[in-house]
C-alpha cells in the first residue's frame, strides 16, 4: 500500500519487552485485509482461514476506531488473549461497545495476528496467536453478531461470531491503546 508511518509518534512508556506495536494503514479496508490474510496463510502453507461471512460485511458503525488515518496500536504481549488485560476479563462485546473500552477491533486483531506472524518468521520461528481461546474484538457482522478470532488445533486463523451480550470464560478482547 506503500505506506508512511514516519509522522506517527511511538508513545513514552512503550516497552518492547512488555508490548507489541501494531501499524494500521490509512485506506486499509476489510477486503484488503481479507485478501492478504489469504495470502499469507497459503504463504505459510496453513490450512485456508475460516470467515463466518466476507469481512467486509462487519459493521462499519460499532468500529471503535477506523483507518482515517495511519496509526500504531500498542497492545500486550501475551500469546493469548485470555491470558492477560485483566481489566476486560468478563467484559462482554456488548460491554467493550457500551462503557468505549480500548479493545481491539476486529481489524486490528487480525492485523496484530499477521505481524506478530510476520515477525516470528523473519527470526526463522513460528508464532500464532490465540490458541487457547477466542480473541473478543469491539467489531459486529452486519447482523450484529459479536466478531471472535483464535486459531483452531491446527493453527487454521478462524474468524467467528458469537452473542454480544455473553462474555464467555474462554475469551477475552485484547486491550489495544492507538497512537
Amino acid at each position: 500500500m506503500g505506506v508512511d508511518f514516519s509522522g506517527v509518534a511511538i508513545p513514552t512508556g512503550f516497552n518492547p519487552v512488555k508490548h507489541w506495536l501494531a501499524g494500521i494503514a490509512k485506506g486499509l479496508d476489510y477486503g484488503h485485509l481479507q485478501k492478504a490474510i489469504c495470502l499469507w496463510e497459503s504463504q505459510r502453507k496453513r490450512p485456508a482461514p475460516y470467515f463466518h461471512q466476507n469481512l467486509t460485511t462487519i459493521q462499519q458503525g460499532y468500529e471503535q476506531r477506523l483507518p482515517q488515518k495511519s496509526y500504531f496500536i500498542v497492545v500486550g504481549n501475551h500469546v493469548n488473549a485470555v491470558d492477560g488485560d485483566s481489566q476486560l476479563a468478563g467484559k462482554s462485546n456488548q460491554d467493550i461497545y457500551n462503557e468505549h473500552l480500548p479493545a481491539q477491533n476486529a481489524m486490528e486483531c487480525l492485523v496484530l495476528n499477521m505481524f506478530v506472524g510476520w515477525t516470528a518468521s523473519q527470526k526463522g520461528g513460528v508464532q500464532l496467536l490465540d490458541q487457547k481461546g477466542w480473541t473478543r474484538t469491539s467489531s459486529r457482522w452486519g447482523v450484529g453478531f459479536a466478531v471472535y478470532v483464535n486459531r483452531d488445533g491446527v493453527g487454521q486463523l478462524r474468524v467467528d461470531w458469537g452473542d454480544p451480550v455473553f462474555a464467555f470464560p474462554d475469551s477475552r478482547a485484547r486491550a489495544a491503546d492507538s497512537v
